[in-house]
């Protein structure tokens, strides 16, 4: 009895000095390795044209069916991809995604491309389909002001940009794509140029990413910012279970644009 006790004993003295392997998330995130497959993403040529042709091989290669795409023609007037083709609708329907990399392989333009972030989650299934205004790599540069989002945020600031150029602004995009490691110098090179910044982050006022990149661009680029960094979040309560009371809780389109203004007026 006594020997059973004294190992027992052993084994946890042995683990109590090793160093801990869990760490304390969503405060502290782990560095992902290189060949870590990710949200997709769909890549542009440096001129800003999609490098997505629309031929469906990503589909036809996926053993999920996750994928469906389809192609229309491109214009003379009306451009996208260099090619005759590219695709007008692109939908990836993460609840069947199994993140093996077929479509990825398939690709003969590697337009599509298995990114780092891997914080996917969602309020329902329809936000679980990510459509190409999700998936595409923004190009969307302005003067006047700096979006920042991730995720489904991203969509609202790009929405927020089209409806700010309707009112004679011209809105930058960027889509961080990952949190962890986040790219400081994308946003502190737009920062510079733009003097202003908008966070949109559908985490809580504090202790979120809105609050550590408005935190980096306060310590970093003061000198350059015509106004304070300015963040859309929801209110520092507990989610509403009323569908009513969440829309009215969570960011949209309208805050954004309200915000926007704000900030540069």
């Amino acid at each position: 009895m006594v020997t059973e006790i004294m190992k027992g004993l052993a084994t946890t003295l042995k683990h109590a000095f090793q160093p801990r392997i869990t760490i304390e998330y969503p405060e502290e995130t782990r560095t992902v390795r290189p060949r870590f497959k990710g949200r997709h993403v769909l890549k542009r040529y440096e001129n800003g044209l999609e490098k997505c042709i629309g031929c469906s091989l990503c589909a036809a290669a996926c053993p999920a069916d996750a994928i469906f795409v389809e192609a229309s023609e491109n214009t003379n007037a009306v451009r996208y991809s260099p090619g005759e083709r590219y695709a007008s609708v692109y939908e990836i329907n993460m609840l069947r995604c199994i993140f093996c990399g077929y479509c990825e392989d398939a690709c003969p333009t590697e337009a599509i491309v298995l990114e780092h972030d891997y914080e996917l989650s969602y309020y329902d299934r329809e936000s679980a389909i990510y459509v190409k205004d999700r998936l595409l790599v923004p190009s969307v540069e302005g003067s006047d002001i700096t979006l920042i989002g991730t995720g489904y945020t991203t969509l609202l600031c790009k929405e927020a940009a089209e409806l700010l150029d309707a009112e004679g602004y011209s809105a930058e995009v960027i889509d961080l794509l990952s949190v962890s490691p986040v790219d400081e110098e994308t946003i502190l090179e737009s920062v510079k140029k733009t003097r202003k910044v908008l966070i949109v982050d559908e985490d809580y006022p504090r202790c979120s990413m809105a609050t550590d990149i408005a935190a980096l661009v306060a310590e970093q680029a003061f000198d350059d910012l015509d106004a304070p960094p300015r963040r859309v979040t929801p209110p520092h309560t507990s989610v509403p279970y009323s569908r009513p009371c969440e829309a009215l809780y969570v960011p949209d389109r309208a805050k954004v644009v309200e915000a926007d203004l704000e900030v540069i007026e």
